[in-house]
């Protein structure tokens, strides 16, 4: 093999290494960001940001322009002071944004409320954690 064929080849190979979905494919795995943390897996997942949780009832699955959307619930899970009987607030949301290589961008929107301003967009990225951590606080007056 000629030094020009295997470059070609290895140019080949390693197109589309960098692109974590493909249109049509659910987007599956650990994804995670700045105040958000998402399990999603070939028939939803679930998604933990600060102060809330979310569960998709069907995959986000891109077009071929990197596009997704879902529907789900959102639960408000208030600060970290709560009583052992609590039950969070649930409410339908929709999930949307786009994916480019290992890149989700995610906004939240409530489905329940007209005019519910959308919540993000949030930037997560492939194989990451995130960084999700409890309510804060309010400081005492």
């Amino acid at each position: 093999m000629t030094l020009k064929r295997l470059l070609f080849a290895l140019a080949v190979a390693t197109v589309g290494c960098n692109r974590a979905f493909s249109p049509g494919e659910a987007l599956v795995g650990t994804w995670g960001g700045t105040g958000v943390s998402a399990a999603l897996t070939e028939t939803g997942g679930q998604i933990s940001f600060v102060c809330a949780d979310a569960s998709l009832d069907a995959p986000l699955v891109p077009d071929s322009k990197g596009r997704i959307s879902s529907t789900g619930v959102t639960s408000l899970v208030g600060g970290p002071a709560r009583p052992l009987d609590y039950v969070p607030e649930s409410h339908p949301g929709r999930f949307f944004g786009n994916v480019d290589g290992s890149t989700l961008r995610l906004t939240v929107v409530r489905t329940d409320i007209a005019d519910a301003e959308p919540v993000g967009p949030y930037v997560l990225h492939k194989g990451e954690l995130g960084d999700v951590y409890g309510c804060p606080v309010a400081a005492p007056h």
